[in-house]
């Protein structure tokens, strides 16, 4: 006989995002600098920074740097130096936002399910559904027991929203 895993009732709400297809997405940020000087900061390390450039002059120790800060626990100090105008150096940070897309459109419900405990058909163990691990093997997901290490020894469905009065 299937364990039926309930939705959690309290739990139900409307998705506010229900039928999207899309959504902007921030990827992290990225923190761009340009360096001119005679004289190289202590900051300008290889952990800190990736250089991607650097004009030099060949009469004296001008040089140009444009780079990428790499260590976001520099930024404080280098926008205390621009403060005090140590040297010629800019700063640009961009939010990189990607738009995501997804072929089903976001649920109209919000829920959670009750971690119930089933049945290992193999060792018998009373396992809580949510310790319940699961692996990809030959293109198929599989649900491994955390205490024998078998697959696929469970027998539960999950309780669909629409059947779920409202």
């Amino acid at each position: 006989m299937k364990t039926l895993i309930k939705i959690i009732r309290k739990s139900i709400k409307r998705n506010p995002d229900a039928g999207r297809t899309s959504w902007h997405v921030n990827t992290g940020r990225e923190a761009k600098f340009t360096f001119s000087g005679d004289k190289l900061p202590e900051w300008l390390k290889d952990e800190n920074v990736f250089i991607k450039s650097q004009e030099s002059n060949y009469y004296d120790s001008y040089v140009v740097i444009h780079g990428i800060i790499i260590n976001p626990d520099i930024l404080p100090e280098l926008f205390k130096d621009i403060q005090e105008k140590k040297y010629n150096l800019n700063i640009e940070i961009k939010n990189n936002i990607h738009e995501v897309h997804t072929k089903t459109p976001a649920p109209e419900y919000l829920y959670k399910y009750k971690n119930t405990k089933v049945e290992c058909k193999e060792c018998k163990s009373m396992v809580p559904v949510n310790e319940i691990e699961e692996d990809e093997i030959y293109d198929m997901m599989v649900q491994i027991c955390p205490k024998c290490h078998k697959f696929d020894t469970f027998n539960f469905e999950y309780e669909r929203i629409e059947d779920v009065n409202l």
